[in-house]
């Protein structure tokens, strides 16, 4: 299954070169890919692909951490910073690389660029977002026991959780 992930992203890369396969090409791809067992995308608020992720561990997942797969076919352009549901989770960047900007506690940010091999963790209570340094990025992620539910922050002491912001994003597309 990882492997025909792997074969669909690079046969669009290869035919298609990076700048129509990360435009055009992903949608195609991200709607036959999400058919494969185990593979669930995100999409964007725009509608197009934002996140594969290949669910590698699930079985037991109340026991052991859940181990994905990850390949960002682009950074979080449209949406605020975001939270994670995860007591704690790490990322270790396989190929390509981001620039996360994370909220502090004092309402300020803080960019740092990550980089493959690099490992970034990533509390409960952090609010992020991720920029991508070039085309498409691959990680392994990491999440720890589910705590919380998850959801954006537009500004500091502002949380929406994901599923209205989801609903307030489909009713102003109408």
């Amino acid at each position: 299954m990882i492997e025909s992930v792997f074969a669909l992203t690079d046969l669009a890369l290869r035919t298609f070169g990076a700048q129509k396969a990360v435009t055009a090409v992903p949608t195609t791809v991200a709607r036959l890919v999400e058919r494969l067992p185990g593979c669930r995308v995100i999409w964007g608020d725009d509608g197009s692909p934002y996140l594969l992720r290949i669910y590698l561990v699930r079985i037991f997942r109340r026991r052991l951490p859940g181990v994905f797969l990850h390949y960002f076919f682009r950074g979080d352009r449209e949406r605020a910073v975001h939270s994670h549901p995860w007591q704690t989770s790490a990322s270790i960047i396989l190929s390509g690389g981001y620039v996360e900007e994370r909220r502090m506690p004092d309402g300020g940010t803080r960019s740092e660029a990550f980089f493959p091999g690099d490992l970034n963790i990533i509390a409960g209570d952090t609010f992020h977002r991720v920029d991508l340094m070039k085309d498409g990025c691959w990680t392994l992620f990491i999440a720890g026991k589910r705590t919380k539910s998850w959801g954006f922050s537009e500004r500091p002491g502002h949380f929406e959780p994901w599923q209205d912001r989801d609903k307030r994003i489909a009713e102003e597309r109408e």
